[in-house]
């Protein structure tokens, strides 16, 4: 079910970002609507907050992640340039994912959750 939620939410957040994009990372401001500016820091926290906390965890959890992941992918459809503000823990993460990718040969769920998180 956690599954299927983020799934809307990545398709409405696609959606949202496509009519109102957000502002460059230069400016102070996430958007020009006023409306939506919790709602796009909102998403900026969600995704500042979940990549390092996927890195620092000492356990394999893929499900806080996906949904972490999903929303990065929601707003770097509309702007390609978004992921910039997130590159560096963003980057630690991938490595992660790929030596937990490595490492768990032998359990096919983790491993075929690490692969779709991969494939993002």
């Amino acid at each position: 079910n956690n599954a299927k939620v983020v799934r809307y939410l990545h398709t409405l957040l696609t959606r949202l970002m496509s009519m109102f994009p957000t502002e460059p990372a230069s400016s102070h401001m996430a958007s020009k609507h006023d409306e939506l500016e919790p709602l796009y820091s909102c998403v900026h926290r969600t995704i500042a907050e979940g990549l390092p906390a996927y890195e620092k965890a000492t356990t394999s959890a893929t499900t806080s992640l996906q949904c972490t992941l999903m929303i990065l992918k929601a707003a770097c459809n509309n702007d390609p340039t978004y992921v910039d503000r997130f590159l560096v823990p963003f980057v630690k993460v991938m490595q992660k994912l790929h030596k937990e990718h490595i490492v768990s040969s032998s359990s096919t769920a983790e491993t075929q959750t690490i692969s779709e998180l991969l494939q993002l």
